[in-house]
């Protein structure tokens, strides 16, 4: 009996050491629990990029035009559609035979003046032989003016052919190097088929709300996506308007403007940028534009004010350390200055309670 009275004992003496234990536990969980709430935390970044829409177009268009109205036909076409060519290139040529038949007559008069020239030269020579003779000085005078004149008339007219004969023939050039656009069903004033140049050179027009314009800046470097493909090109902002295009729907593919609101269709004006690429794709492409932010964003919920002062809770090391940043606003939104870098995570809710250096049992968001 002894023995088992004993065994008892010894069973119940650990069955007190295992509840203690469990005291213990509680009572340890119970502080740290007290001194440990949790806190939504949150990882510092910058705003995500801005994607705007954009069609892939010619830096620029010519419109070829003929010579000033006058009695010129066109005689040739010398390119064809979709044809390249080059800075000066001869596209068309134009006859006038109306200057051709000027020419024609001015030639015959310069014969006349030629022979007469040579008649002039045979009369001074005679003149000049026979000058000791009574009056041969003034015959001789007689026969100098009269070749002077005639003379005269064989450079006047020479100069006439000159200038016809560069009418007679006349040649269109290209103004710049591109492509030739030729459409034969749409002729221009004169009566002519319709062509333009279309540059070499390629920019991407983009289009801008006013919620989003002061997020680019002219040389900032953006990524261009194809959306028939999965490239990305790299990208410059070369010339951004100041004047809308219109008020109207917004070119953005975001919804949100910079205020985080969604903008009312109806009222957002827009506005032009152009991007320029090195890299050659169809025109009339459309294009998405990725615009990297620098802007860093802090929630209302985050931002602790004391006086003049912002505050954030930094979490490091599972503790809550109180730092003083710089923000400004903007429609409402914190935006951060300094204070606080790239990845640092920190608590997006803190209340009243929560004191610097304190424990946080950190829930991700």
């Amino acid at each position: 009996m002894k023995s088992v009275f004993k065994k008892r004992g010894v069973i119940i003496g650990l069955v007190v050491v295992v509840v203690i234990i469990i005291a213990v536990i509680g009572v340890v969980t119970a502080r740290n629990n007290a001194n440990s709430t949790e806190y939504k935390v949150t990882t510092v970044k910058k705003d995500s990029p801005l994607l705007l829409k954009g069609q892939i177009a010619a830096d620029n268009t010519v419109d070829v035009t003929a010579p000033s109205a006058g009695t010129s036909t066109l005689e040739s076409i010398n390119v064809q559609d979709g044809q390249h060519v080059t800075q000066n290139q001869t596209l068309m040529t134009f006859h006038d035979s109306s200057a051709e038949n000027q020419v024609y007559e001015a030639q015959q008069s310069l014969a006349k003046a030629n022979l007469a020239v040579s008649q002039d030269q045979a009369n001074l020579s005679q003149a000049q032989s026979q000058s000791t003779a009574e009056g041969g000085a003034a015959a001789v005078r007689q026969a100098q003016n009269q070749l002077s004149q005639d003379q005269l008339a064989v450079s006047q007219a020479q100069q006439q052919i000159n200038n016809l004969q560069s009418k007679v023939t006349t040649t269109v050039r290209a103004s710049i190097s591109g492509t030739v656009s030729l459409n034969y069903n749409t002729t221009s004033a004169t009566g002519l088929p319709s062509m333009q140049i279309i540059s070499d050179g390629q920019i991407i027009n983009g289009t801008v709300s006013e919620y989003d314009y002061s997020k680019i800046q002219a040389q900032d470097a953006v990524k261009v996506l194809p959306i028939s493909s999965d490239d990305k090109l790299d990208g410059t902002i070369v010339s951004i308007a100041t004047t809308p295009q219109n008020s109207g729907v917004s070119g953005q593919i975001s919804t949100l403007g910079s205020t985080g609101a969604a903008a009312s269709s109806s009222t957002v004006s827009n506005y032009k940028f152009t991007v320029r690429i090195n890299r050659k794709l169809i025109n009339g492409f459309n294009v998405q534009i990725k615009v990297p932010q620098d802007t860093i964003r802090l929630s209302d919920s985050a931002v602790v004010k004391t006086g003049n002062k912002y505050y954030v809770y930094r979490v490091i090391k599972n503790k809550a350390v109180k730092t003083q940043v710089r923000v400004h606003q903007d429609n409402g939104i914190y935006f951060l200055d300094s204070g606080l870098s790239v990845k640092d995570k920190i608590v997006a809710n803190p209340d009243k309670a929560l004191k610097s250096g304190q424990e946080v049992s950190a829930s991700a968001n």
